[in-house]
């Protein structure tokens, strides 16, 4: 059978808390045109397949030597035979299930006393007791509320790890962040600018006055507008480890220098990013779900030191943080990692 996606899980074997557990698998396509690549979880070794759920999106757009990842989401239900068995990914092209398609190799799980143990009845309760239970959680309501409302959770997402190659954009990344595109803008060069300008002020009361030498408006051009999000590997541009950059779909050492605009999958109180780059001003702008600028942090990179990223971070406790920019348009853009703290709050 040819090989069109190449699948690779992150471990061999899948390890349950409670009968519950995750499988993470790294998929790049070998093939030719661009697809639209559906993952399906298989039962294997005696597993149910009630128990396999692929975590969202279950599609993702792929072009030629492009690296996705997708997860297998595992859920055994109490009561189930202690033994070990397995699962595995299969991945297809939407147009073409029959011909373009890989099946991955078997990732093994194991199902010990805790999972095999059948729930055990509750024992009834004297109805004074419950009428006590009720009265203290009444009591300890408001503390409860305001604990789930506020409590904060760091997410560090750390890119030095994965595989290189372009993403699509609007594309998950990890918990806390939900997609990631680029944010390529129109620019004008130097002499454009000046023409403009003089352009503006022949424009008097209204009334537009014939120059003495023709005027000619160039028109804005959006540098690198295909360019996509993209993990650079290790050993570009010197890098001791993997970065998230921008890249030009067809040539990962082009267009390396776009903005990057990202998604929360939840509110955050605080964003923090550790990243290299030219020697420039980078800037990163949080912003709440009206789109209303929460904050900015700007600092400059020192070109090849990889000992000491720079950090820009932006907090907001008052109006949540839903979505953020970060970068510069045309200089080198390489993020090492992104921190994210999220909030029980809306």
């Amino acid at each position: 059978m040819p090989n069109y996606f190449e699948i690779s899980p992150t471990d061999d074997a899948l390890s349950l808390q409670q009968g519950k557990g995750a499988a993470g698998f790294t998929v790049r396509y070998v093939g030719e045109r661009p697809v639209e690549a559906k993952a399906e979880a298989v039962a294997l070794q005696g597993a149910d397949q009630a128990w396999l759920q692929v975590a969202q999106p279950t599609t993702k757009q792929m072009q030629s030597n492009q690296t996705q990842t997708f997860k297998v989401l595992v859920n055994v239900p109490p009561g189930t035979p202690v033994g070990r068995y397995g699962l595995r990914l299969d991945v297809m092209s939407v147009d073409n299930t029959d011909e373009e398609y890989n099946q991955g190799p078997v990732v093994a799980f194991e199902v010990g006393e805790a999972s095999a143990a059948s729930p055990k009845k509750q024992k009834g309760f004297p109805w004074w007791t419950v009428i006590v239970s009720a009265v203290v959680l009444v009591m300890v309501a408001g503390g409860i509320t305001w604990w789930v409302m506020n409590r904060s959770k760091t997410t560090e997402i750390n890119f030095s790890e994965a595989a290189a190659g372009v993403i699509a954009a609007d594309t998950y990344l990890d918990e806390g962040i939900s997609v990631v595109e680029t944010k390529p803008k129109s620019t004008l060069s130097a002499n454009a600018l000046r023409e403009t300008r003089l352009a503006d002020r022949l424009r008097v009361s209204g009334r537009v006055v014939s120059p003495t030498l023709p005027v000619k408006v160039k028109p804005a051009v959006t540098y690198c507008a295909d360019a996509l999000p993209a993990i650079l590997p290790a050993g570009s541009y010197r890098l001791p480890e993997a970065v998230l950059s921008t890249a030009s779909p067809d040539n990962t050492n082009k267009c390396n220098g776009v903005e990057l605009s990202f998604k929360l999958q939840r509110p955050a109180t605080k964003v923090s990013i550790a990243f290299f780059g030219a020697k420039a001003e980078y800037q990163l702008r949080a912003y709440d779900r009206d789109g209303n600028e929460l904050g900015t942090d700007t600092a400059s990179a020192t070109p090849y030191e990889y000992d000491t990223p720079s950090i820009v971070e932006v907090s907001s406790e008052d109006a949540l943080i839903d979505h953020f920019e970060f970068g510069h348009q045309k200089a080198l853009t390489m993020i090492k990692s992104i921190e994210i703290t999220t909030t029980g709050r809306e």
